[in-house]
């Protein structure tokens, strides 16, 4: 290896990008389409958060302190990230969303796999939402 070139990241830092990648692109990082549109999928989101909860918990203590820093600092970023990504579409099933919000229109937020409402056809209206039920689990760790 020439010495100016970095040397390549672990496989297991590795490994938690492409895992972060995943869970920003549900969260909708990619941003919105043509259309406007952006998808949100927080169940697999969260899904993939968990995945990261349980690598955490089955690699500590055989981690380099790089990776043992890496891990915390992107599951600590994915779960605000889905925080703030579910309270947004909570908010833009409402309507209501904030006034720091992205541009999109609320109904071009989606939770879970749904996909947006096809061009020349009438959006429904989204079913009445109860906060405290319907409001994704919030993550909390896990003892035992």
């Amino acid at each position: 290896m020439s010495p100016d070139r970095e040397p390549e990241p672990t496989p297991f830092i590795s490994l938690l990008g492409i895992l972060a990648t995943h869970a920003m692109t549900a969260l909708g990082a990619g941003g919105p389409n043509e259309r406007n549109e952006v998808y949100v999928d927080l169940e697999f989101a969260s899904h993939l958060i968990e995945i990261l909860h349980d690598l955490d918990e089955k690699t500590r203590g055989r981690r380099t302190p790089e990776e043992d820093a890496a891990i915390a600092e992107t599951i600590s970023g994915l779960q605000l990230s889905f925080v703030r990504v579910s309270d947004l579409a909570v908010r833009a099933q409402r309507g209501g969303a904030p006034a720091d919000a992205p541009a999109a229109p609320a109904a071009s937020v989606t939770a879970g796999a749904t996909p947006p409402t096809p061009a020349g056809a009438e959006p429904t209206a989204p079913p009445p939402v109860d906060e405290e039920k319907d409001r994704p689990p919030r993550f909390q760790k896990k003892y035992g």
